[in-house]
């Protein structure tokens, strides 16, 4: 008969493990290591009491090397992020996906939205605002399409995925956030164009004037001149049903808006001279005033001690009390227009040239 050996007892709390293979100064009373942290433990402390005679090998420790975005999958895997995050040197966002407890979470968020969004929704891509900047807008908004339509935060990053038409018209980017190169698939410059114009959509309102002006010029060279870049445009709305976006766009590229933006004539731009030496710039946009002074301009004579208003020292030369009932002249603007020496050493004169 073949007798069954039994293993030995162990006092530890941890049963079938050798006490120096635990590291007691992570474990409580009424703890027991767990699954992660078994496998994880560092290195020094698994061989500290080995017997010297055991041929063990000890693997490279890199401790310079730092990453600040870990991703379950592809740059750490489970049962390394579970003990990381259990010792506090990983903190966890969503499922997933960890960042360096030291590091300041909010910017590398914002560092590496992307990468972020398509490890979350490997099957979406870039459009809107985000297509073009290839990164969130400034405040944090980072749009997206894709089969429904959906919203994630992250702390202060905002992932707004849209529905994508039946027959998107996509293209490729790379993009490199600090911890390599990546690929990604954008919207095309035609579609990005008609998301612009999209109704009462929170991707038309992001792409600013700016934007669309350089998707126009990108357009037109790539098509050679705006009525054959706006029948591409129309040939992509068609054919994911975007009439009105269409029409819209056609609009744009067909009938151009002016390009000088309309100026108030009211706006002032005084020159403050001190014997003949100007120190500073008095303007008025129509609403309030703002005193520039110039480096270099001679004493700091003139001070705007409150936001908006006339600065005290050209108040003081304005005429008031009986003189002011004389001239019957209450208007302040209409005064420092006139352009007149004050005191025989101040001068405030238009600025010559438009305002």
């Amino acid at each position: 008969m073949s007798t069954r050996l039994k293993a030995p007892q162990s006092h530890s709390k941890t049963p079938f493990l050798p006490e120096w293979w635990i590291d007691k100064r992570l474990l409580k009373d009424s703890d027991s290591p767990t699954y992660a942290y078994l496998r994880n433990v560092k290195v020094g402390n698994m061989l500290k009491n080995i017997p010297s005679e055991a041929n063990l090998t000890v693997p490279e420790v890199r401790e310079s090397w730092k990453m600040a975005l870990h991703l379950v999958g592809e740059t750490i895997d489970k049962d390394r992020s579970h003990y990381l995050a259990e010792t506090g040197k990983l903190v966890q966002l969503m499922r997933g996906i960890y960042v360096d407890a030291g590091d300041d979470i909010e910017v590398a968020v914002l560092k590496h939205a992307v990468r972020i969004a398509k490890y979350l929704y490997p099957r979406a891509y870039l459009s809107g605002a985000s297509a073009a900047l290839l990164a969130p807008t400034r405040d944090g908004r980072l749009f997206l399409s894709g089969r429904r339509k959906q919203r994630s935060s992250i702390r202060s990053l905002e992932i707004i995925q849209n529905e994508a038409p039946k027959h998107p018209s996509i293209g490729e980017a790379v993009i490199d956030d600090g911890m390599g190169e990546f690929r990604i698939n954008v919207s095309s410059i035609r579609q990005r164009f008609l998301e612009a114009f999209r109704l009462r959509s929170e991707y038309a309102a992001a792409i600013d004037e700016d934007m669309r002006e350089a998707i126009v010029a990108r357009l037109i060279e790539e098509y050679g001149s705006a009525q054959a870049a706006a029948d591409a445009v129309w040939a992509l709305a068609r054919e994911n049903e975007w009439h009105k976006e269409g029409e819209l766009a056609e609009r744009f590229l067909l009938r151009r808006p002016a390009v000088e933006p309309a100026k108030n004539l009211a706006a002032l731009d005084l020159i403050v001279a001190w014997h003949g030496a100007p120190i500073g710039h008095l303007t008025h946009d129509g609403f309030e005033w703002r005193w520039k002074p110039m480096e270099g301009g001679g004493p700091p004579l003139i001070r705007q001690t409150t936001p908006g208003k006339l600065p005290p020292f050209i108040v003081s030369l304005l005429p008031e009390g009986w003189l002011e009932k004389v001239l019957k002249d209450n208007d302040e603007r209409a005064m420092l227009r006139s352009g007149k020496r004050y005191m025989s050493n101040i001068t405030i004169s238009p600025r010559p040239g438009p305002a």
